[in-house]
């Protein structure tokens, strides 16, 4: 949201651990072209985006720059995360298809799988949802706009991908049912 005084926005970030994903909010103010951000965790995101500001930093010279940048290498990552859901989601196809029997650890996992999914989901209508809100806006400086429509694009193609995964998930669970069933 916008005021008088500045652009205020609020992301959740995924959070990777060894039993699946997790988010947290993270906070973003820009006021006076100075950006803010309020976080619980230290994420990769951040650190990347103060590598490329070292690197570069003619290329961010508001807050502005670095708030797309931050979203940029967010969506980067939000998109890898989908991909290795992905994989997971091959691997345990294969697993259910190479016998006659299911498991309830594989009943559990697609379980597990289709609560992760729906977690990317709603974090990356999120990212849109922040997106649709900077392309209306008109505080951030014209260079800025054709990033957000690539990006706008990309999760597009994100939440295709998170959809597709979930209509996977659900064919495997209808199988592990099925063979149960024949059991």
């Amino acid at each position: 949201f916008e005021t008088e005084n500045g652009v205020f926005a609020n992301a959740n970030f995924f959070i990777i651990h060894p039993d699946g994903i997790d988010t947290e909010p993270v906070s973003f103010a820009i006021s006076e072209g100075v950006l803010i951000t309020v976080r619980q965790s230290e994420f990769r995101t951040f650190n990347e985006a103060v590598k490329r500001l070292q690197m570069n930093y003619r290329a961010y010279p508001t807050g502005y720059h670095i708030f797309v940048s931050i979203l940029e290498i967010r969506i980067d990552a939000d998109a890898d995360i989908v991909e290795t859901m992905s994989k997971q989601i091959a691997a345990l196809s294969k697993d259910i298809s190479d016998t006659d029997k299911v498991t309830q650890e594989e009943i559990r996992r697609i379980s597990s799988l289709q609560e992760q999914t729906m977690l990317i989901r709603e974090v990356i209508f999120d990212r849109q949802r922040i997106l649709s809100g900077v392309i209306k806006s008109e505080r951030f400086p014209n260079d800025i706009y054709p990033r957000i429509q690539l990006m706008i694009k990309d999760v597009g193609s994100i939440i295709n991908h998170a959809d597709f995964s979930f209509a996977r998930l659900d064919f495997l669970r209808e199988t592990a049912l099925g063979l149960i069933n024949l059991e």
